[in-house]
């Protein structure tokens, strides 16, 4: 049976000359990035790099258990063989620290696409331009449909997803469908590429006015 899931991007020459030519290091910084100056990604590729899993003990394992503030010397010996007699030690003292911080609860939130719409081609992602798929955008009479199933299930927090395309998930089409979501007292996030945009424009502006 003939495989329906392949990327086609990926069979294509055209497109891998391309990544090769416009591939960026995703490690450094790009022009007019904020380069805060920091040592830390440097600490932790060292600290790696020099790991050695083996030198620890069960007594450094039960030591680092011990410790109300942990070190990265206490998550080195817990990470090692030496701790894996002590998982359910190591679960318990997980779960007095999450609950810590976050209290006995559990978060619930609704994923939603609006639009599966894309200009880019992520080999990772089905909803890469060059893929084969049925796309759809839905209108503001849909939406208002899926957001009332939404909250008829007592959740009361989305996440907006669409994919990226400024053609079709513009700003007044993602706002449309925050207002229509608002009527349902749904609390909204949103991962989205105008986010980014409205970010970088500000950056912008503001080194502008330092400029000058």
């Amino acid at each position: 049976m003939e495989n329906s899931h392949i990327n086609e991007s990926i069979l294509s020459e055209e497109i891998l000359e391309d990544q090769k030519k416009n591939r960026i290091d995703h490690m450094t910084y790009l022009p007019d990035m904020q380069n805060i100056g920091s040592d830390i990604m440097d600490q932790v590729i060292d600290a790696m790099e020099h790991y050695d899993y083996a030198k620890y003990t069960a007594e450094d394992v039960k030591r680092a258990l011990a410790h109300a503030e942990r070190t990265p010397e206490d998550f080195q010996a817990l990470l090692s063989p030496a701790a894996l007699p002590f998982l359910e030690e190591i679960a318990q003292a997980a779960q007095i620290e999450t609950r810590k911080h976050f209290g006995n609860s559990v978060y619930m939130f609704t994923p939603i696409y609006i639009a599966n719409y894309c200009e880019n081609y992520c080999i990772y992602c089905g909803f890469n331009c060059h893929n084969k798929i049925n796309r759809a955008q839905l209108n503001a009479e849909e939406i208002e449909k899926e957001m009332a199933a939404i909250a008829e299930t007592g959740l009361q927090e989305i996440l907006i997803l669409t994919g990226e395309s400024r053609n079709k998930s513009t700003v007044e089409y993602i706002g449309e469908a925050c207002k229509i979501a608002r009527k349902h007292t749904i609390r909204i996030n949103m991962r989205h590429f105008i986010l980014r945009d409205i970010r970088e424009s500000i950056h912008i502006v503001s080194m502008h006015r330092k400029e000058h």
